[in-house]
């Protein structure tokens, strides 16, 4: 008995301390996140989103900014949650490049990042009504270039490597392919890439566990086959004046 009420006891102390109000005058830009050092991989990076899109983003040593883009519902026909591409900007010329005097701050306020450094600032942010990130580029003293280019490592079909197929868990009886993404014809300013599934295990799998009833109704709806995800890339610029100035598509793609 005297255990069963000092368990108690402490359950009401835990719950006290679980659900204590939340102090909602304080700012919580106190706790905004500041680096100060390029970062070598996305494993270095700061984790931006909607619930929907998101984003890994970080300073490599060259001082290019570097958005890994992921989306809640980019499945693959083998049922794997893939990322939608690498977007990388570049800001020309290198001398007042990000890397000195690098501050990258993850502002939890507008739940957007500002990179910094001598006189070239960028913020990155994802917009909630358009499903659309933002990357805003401003120069101090002098005018810059900035280059943009999208990185897609699925440019053919090949067998997995080593180590990919645990992210096609529960089909591993199925041939463990990757195909290509496709890239589109776009106008000047603009970059469109997408991911098509041709092939899905949806309903091998379901007839396997006999999920798919007498008639096989519930396997009509492949949620995986067909599916299609990708993005646009568009770039647009001012000058001082409120001109637009000239947008120049350079190169689609890195493969």
């Amino acid at each position: 008995m005297r255990g069963l009420v000092e368990a108690r006891w402490l359950f009401a102390v835990l719950l006290f301390i679980c659900c204590r109000p939340a102090d909602t005058g304080r700012d919580v830009s106190l706790h905004n996140i500041v680096w100060r050092k390029p970062s070598n991989s996305s494993a270095g990076s700061m984790p931006i989103g909607n619930g929907d899109l998101a984003a890994n983003v970080w300073v490599d040593g060259n001082g290019d900014v570097n958005c890994l883009l992921a989306k809640g519902d980019a499945w693959s026909g083998l049922g794997r949650l893939l990322k939608i591409g690498l977007v990388t900007i570049s800001i020309s010329p290198r001398a007042p490049l990000l890397v000195k005097d690098l501050e990258q701050i993850l502002q939890l306020t507008n739940a957007s990042i500002r990179i910094h450094g001598k006189e070239v600032e960028l913020e990155v942010s994802i917009d909630v009504s358009s499903n659309t990130l933002r990357a805003t580029v401003t120069a101090s003293t002098h005018p810059v270039t900035v280059d943009v280019s999208i990185h897609i490592w699925r440019n053919r079909t090949r067998s997995f490597l080593p180590g990919e197929s645990s992210s096609a868990y529960g089909s591993t009886c199925y041939l463990h392919q990757l195909y290509p993404d496709t890239l589109l014809s776009a106008p000047m300013n603009s970059l469109i890439w997408f991911h098509r599934n041709n092939y899905s295990v949806f309903r091998p799998i379901m007839q396997l566990q006999h999920l798919c009833g007498d008639k096989q109704k519930l396997c009509e709806q492949d949620p995986l086959l067909n599916r299609t995800f990708g993005a646009s890339v568009r770039g647009e610029s001012w000058d001082e004046g409120g001109d637009p100035a000239s947008f120049e598509r350079r190169s689609d793609t890195t493969l």
